[in-house]
């Protein structure tokens, strides 16, 4: 049995509690780590991404996987991303600023949230989430919806301070907006 631990957002967190999966395939032989590009260095539209693991685990995935999987400008960008290390030290502090402020609004507005540990925050809005996606989005705000265990629940990502400030004016307009109509 294969064990995969996906770290996609692992470079945001400081937390020395935060398990590291480079620990665990190197205790356990049937673990892999992936990690990308995607989040924190800003290669999404890119998709490249890496696999930390032990060489018969490596070579078992590699039978499976497809060939030309990415391309010389995604390697490219993906090397200088890693060598730019003052970016991501930036996005980092930036990331943690907006989730400080995120936080500091939903306590103020009353909303409960899930402690955050990537760039994203999700926060019991109190009315179907879907209503809320809906109004959001005619604001010009997206956020993600629709979670099958939490149908209250919105997920929003971290933006720019000035994107943050925005999404919580129209949070609470959305807010008020539904108060009304129940």
């Amino acid at each position: 049995m294969l064990v995969v631990l996906d770290e996609a957002y692992c470079e945001y967190i400081d937390d020395p509690a935060y398990p590291n999966g480079v620990e665990y395939v190197k205790q356990y032989p049937n673990v892999i780590a992936l990690r990308t590009f995607s989040k924190i260095y800003g290669l999404a539209s890119l998709r490249i991404g890496y696999g930390i693991g032990r060489p018969d685990v490596i070579r078992t995935v590699n039978q499976v996987r497809e060939p030309f999987n990415t391309t010389r400008y995604a390697q490219a960008a993906a090397k200088a991303a890693l060598a730019d290390k003052a970016f991501i030290e930036e996005c980092k502090r930036r990331n943690a600023e907006g989730l400080a402020y995120l936080k500091a609004e939903f306590d103020r507005l009353g909303l409960k949230y899930f402690e955050p540990y990537g760039n994203f925050v999700m926060f019991d809005a109190g009315r179907p989430s879907q209503e809320v996606f809906e109004a959001l989005l005619r604001k010009g705000i997206i956020s993600r919806a629709r979670w099958t265990h939490y149908p209250t629940h919105i997920r929003i990502t971290v933006g720019s301070a000035e994107q943050n400030r925005k999404f919580i004016e129209a949070l609470e307009q959305v807010l008020q907006e539904l108060a009304v109509r129940v």
